[in-house]
């Protein structure tokens, strides 16, 4: 079944015993609080976890300059990148500064990212079930001013995350071990600063 951001925001919405919205325009407080926190919420998930279903492969030419100093070779990113999976060579050294990778590793550089993506049938069923739940924790108390419902979200998401990343992992070889500090920080419970939408302008 096809799936949108309407689609998944409705779904936090729902969570939260808030009526759903048309779109993502609607001149309401719900929508409108979904509109500035979908995108930043949802690269934020992405970064989570080394998703298969938006990983992406890719063969980059190094860049005329150099590095000042420590790597012989800088490579520009992808437009739509996010976060470095692994290079091709797994035992090769490198850091991610300011829209490059700085290694020492031979032109062209092959290497798997996690990508941007605006399409969420791009993301699996439970990757998007996660960040359902994310989306509402985040906007739970802007929403409904409850701390009950985003303690009730903040369990569901836990969940929905973990289940996620474990039938994410089994599909495929690499062992991985990733931190969500938004879920570390928030573990048995919520703390007395419950708007998670603070940072963000509607």
């Amino acid at each position: 079944m096809a799936s949108s951001k309407v689609q998944i925001a409705n779904q936090a919405l729902i969570q939260l015993g808030v009526d759903p919205i048309l779109t993502l325009d609607d001149a309401t407080k719900p929508a409108r609080t979904m509109k500035a926190i979908f995108d930043p919420i949802k690269e934020q998930l992405l970064r989570l976890h080394f998703w298969n279903c938006v990983t992406k492969r890719y063969s980059a030419a190094a860049d005329v300059d150099a590095p000042v100093y420590e790597f012989t070779r800088q490579f520009t990113l992808p437009t739509d990148f996010l976060l470095v999976v692994s290079l091709e060579n797994k035992n090769a050294q490198y850091v991610v500064e300011n829209g490059k990778i700085l290694t020492n590793e031979s032109s062209p550089l092959k290497f798997k990212y996690i990508r941007k993506t605006d399409d969420m049938n791009d993301l699996d069923s439970m990757c998007r079930h996660a960040l359902a739940m994310r989306l509402a924790v985040t906007t739970g108390f802007r929403l409904t001013g409850s701390r009950a419902v985003v303690s009730d979200a903040m369990v569901l998401y836990q969940t929905a995350i973990s289940e996620a990343r474990y039938y994410d992992s089994i599909e495929t070889s690499i062992q991985t071990v990733e931190a969500d500090h938004f879920l570390d920080a928030h573990v048995g419970g919520v703390d007395d600063d419950l708007d998670f939408t603070r940072d963000f302008v509607f």
